[in-house]
């Protein structure tokens, strides 16, 4: 890529010393040759990045767009005029954007560069995939939307493509979405924006499931395997939603305990028994190689058409990205034409950069990290709950952990939050199904309890010292009640 023995025989014009020459031309070689092989190869690098070989490679990129041609004239209504060098920087000169009116993964003529951040990001990002276990999809796209609209695309995008599938049949009364109960307005609202009914399935607790004489034996395994103290929903409930005007199901692998992951192999085989549209949301189960095990074997088993990931929950970058996954290049490709205009490069620079700095090796002790780390929260948390005679419930969630607070009054649970706040402790989850059963995703009875996470990026000291502040904000609601 580099023609370091034409620059070498250009530097002989400075009178340096040949042997100095040779032995500077070594160390830059080493610096360009990560660039050379994420161009060739198509995937991040095993080690991580330095700073300075990110920002010359931006550099670089950047360059190839034509709003950095010092020569070329503008005079478009939309040509990468900016009002500052800050946000300039802020870009990292990718003012373009990505795609075009027609096609968000579309080459965009003004900004060659960018569009190439934009074909190397959804490279590298299914490459990741591969390599975390999910062989069996076709490619993956990054598109500068949140979780939430990534579905509300993904919904509008596979309508088009099952319309097409069906050879133009009438796809009007094909208006419903099944979606197993799991309490997030997000998913709800994209189903409402992408003019759908919701049609919500109803969980039961897995304990109560696996007494029941009748049960399912596959459904029991499952269930032994992600908690009895779980909430799920079963496929045979799925199955008994579908009429003649459903157009697909929406399941889950990744969300707040007490839901349990979906069990998504069997929901995939009631997908294909009725030719639905099946779009997963994994919206943080990228860091979890269980769940990225469950979804290979959901594609194996029968019909998965889009998997959904956030970008900031499983890359560490900003808010503002998702992942697009599927076995199908053509329902990549359709979504891709959906997307109405062209797209901010923002979201697909921050997984980019992010990629980079970690490397594989780098994502991969991550990730490792992350399972230590619940389990130490789970054994933390467990000496608290002994301590307050409360109990850790059995909800084998990969990333977070549930604590009742059924000793607390109602006061007290409801004051807990604030304590926690007040002590810098952010993101536990307190939830009160007495007073309010949103959030749990259930009809069924659970204590008031608490939910804190050890997702991916959280340090052992965030683990230790979150446990500690809530010691004391336990001590706090109990003297000041």
């Amino acid at each position: 890529m580099f023609d370091l023995e034409k620059l070498k025989n250009i530097l002989k014009n400075t009178k340096i010393p040949q042997n100095m020459l040779n032995r500077g031309m070594v160390g830059l070689n080493s610096f360009l040759k990560p660039i050379e092989n994420v161009l060739n190869q198509m995937k991040p690098a095993d080690k991580g990045w330095t700073d300075n070989q990110i920002k010359f490679f931006l550099e670089i990129l950047a360059q190839l767009d034509s709003n950095n041609d010092p020569e070329s004239f503008r005079i478009g209504e939309r040509e990468a005029r900016v009002s500052t060098q800050l946000l300039y920087n802020l870009s990292g000169g990718f003012i373009h954007g990505i795609g075009r009116s027609g096609d968000i993964k579309a080459p965009q003529p003004k900004a060659a560069g960018g569009s190439v951040l934009n074909f190397l990001t959804d490279a590298m990002v299914s490459y990741m995939f591969k390599h975390l276990g999910l062989e069996n999809i076709a490619g993956s796209r990054v598109v500068p939307l949140s979780t939430g609209m990534t579905l509300m695309l993904t919904i509008r995008g596979l309508y088009e493509y099952q319309k097409k599938t069906l050879n133009n049949q009438s796809m009007l009364d094909k208006n419903k979405i099944i979606f197993p109960r799991m309490d997030h307005k997000s998913p709800i609202k994209a189903i409402n924006l992408a003019s759908m009914k919701n049609i919500t399935v109803e969980s039961v607790i897995g304990k109560d499931y696996v007494e029941n004489e009748n049960a399912d034996s596959r459904q029991i395994e499952f269930i032994k395997k992600w908690g009895k103290e779980a909430c799920y929903v079963l496929p045979k409930y799925i199955e008994n939603a579908i009429d003649e005007n459903t157009f697909g199901i929406i399941s889950t692998t990744s969300f707040f305990p007490p839901r349990s992951p979906d069990n998504i192999k069997e929901i995939a085989k009631i997908s294909e028994k009725y030719n639905l549209v099946h779009i997963i949301n994994n919206a943080y189960g990228v860091q979890s190689l269980e769940l990225m095990k469950l979804l290979r074997s959901a594609i194996d088993a029968g019909r998965v058409d889009a998997i959904i990931q956030s970008t900031d929950k499983n890359f560490l970058t900003p808010v503002g990205g998702a992942i697009i996954s599927s076995p199908k290049n053509e329902v990549l490709d359709m979504i891709s034409k959906v997307y109405a205009g062209r797209g901010s490069s923002a979201p697909i620079l921050h997984l980019f950069v992010s990629l980079l700095a970690m490397g594989i090796k780098g994502y991969d002790e991550l990730i490792k990290m992350q399972k230590d780390n619940r389990q130490t929260l789970e054994k933390e948390l467990k000496k608290v709950a002994n301590e307050i005679n409360e109990r850790v419930l059995n909800v084998n969630n990969p990333v977070a952990c549930i604590m009742t607070l059924e000793n607390l009054s109602d006061d007290q649970v409801k004051n807990l939050g604030g304590y926690l706040y007040n002590l810098r402790v952010t993101g536990p989850r307190v939830v009160n199904p007495k007073l309010k059963s949103f959030g749990t995703s259930t009809n069924h009875e659970y204590p008031p309890y608490l939910v804190m996470n050890a997702a991916i990026g959280v340090s052992k000291s965030d683990i230790l010292g979150a446990i500690s502040q809530l010691k004391k904000a336990i001590k706090q609601v109990e003297n000041n009640s």
